[in-house]
């Protein structure tokens, strides 16, 4: 079951990649070239370490997104959305159905959080579910007004906005470990969890919560986010 997860979306990377280079050589190569670097360093485990920051995984998102931003305005771009048929761009779309099962399927087996899942806060699927309607009725019947397929991009953006703030979120970086540990203890007074989640001692944390002008009977939830963000940096000795 794991492998065919993964082969199904090693399947779908590959046909979007071939649809969006698709005669356009120069950028087929390059994205190629892409793919092969990720696929390399995701066999060596290069994208499971969390410790830095912001994440490799985040930034391996980041690099073919300002790309692509750059490369919006170039006469190549501009020809491409120029010869192709306005439905077709929405049709292709649908794909994130398919991404959403795989999503859930990951989360089944454990291997991505069930926040990222149409289970979690994720309702890109719906995106995916409404494409071929919008694209049907809008562009090729005209039974429905165009400002009904902006409408419906907007939200898509939007939709798909979420999804990359909760995925980032959601990655098991220092920070979230350190939150996550304060709120799954027992006893959730500041200075218990702290002793908890950092390993401490308790003069050590009295010590550091006084430094850090933080109460010891606070419980966590009452903590600003950069009074966490102090608190994991004191803990990690930074």
């Amino acid at each position: 079951m794991t492998l065919a997860v993964d082969l199904v979306f090693i399947a779908q990377v590959l046909v979007l990649a071939g649809i969006l280079v698709w005669r356009r050589a120069r950028i087929g190569v390059g994205l190629a070239i892409w793919l092969g670097v990720l696929a390399v360093l995701a066999g060596q485990g290069y994208f499971l370490e969390f410790q830095s920051m912001p994440p490799r995984l985040t930034l391996a998102g980041l690099l073919p997104l300002v790309a692509g931003l750059l490369m919006l305005p170039t006469h190549g771009t501009r020809h491409f959305l120029a010869v192709t048929p306005p439905e077709r761009l929405i049709y292709l779309q649908s794909f994130r159905i398919v991404m959403e099962i795989i999503l859930w399927a990951l989360a089944v087996q454990g291997r991505a959080p069930k926040l990222m899942t149409f289970e979690g806060r994720n309702i890109d699927i719906l995106v995916g579910l409404t494409a071929i309607p919008i694209g049907w009725m809008v562009v090729e019947r005209r039974a429905w007004p165009v400002w009904v397929a902006a409408a419906w991009n907007v939200v898509g953006i939007l939709i798909l906005a979420n999804v990359v703030i909760h995925a980032q979120l959601a990655l098991p970086t220092p920070f979230r470990a350190f939150v996550t540990a304060c709120f799954t203890r027992r006893r959730k007074q500041l200075r218990n969890v702290v002793m908890a989640a950092t390993g401490r001692p308790a003069a050590a944390v009295l010590a550091g919560l006084a430094q850090l002008e933080l109460d010891p009977a606070a419980r966590p939830e009452t903590l600003a986010p950069e009074q966490f963000v102090r608190l994991l940096r004191w803990g990690r000795g930074l």
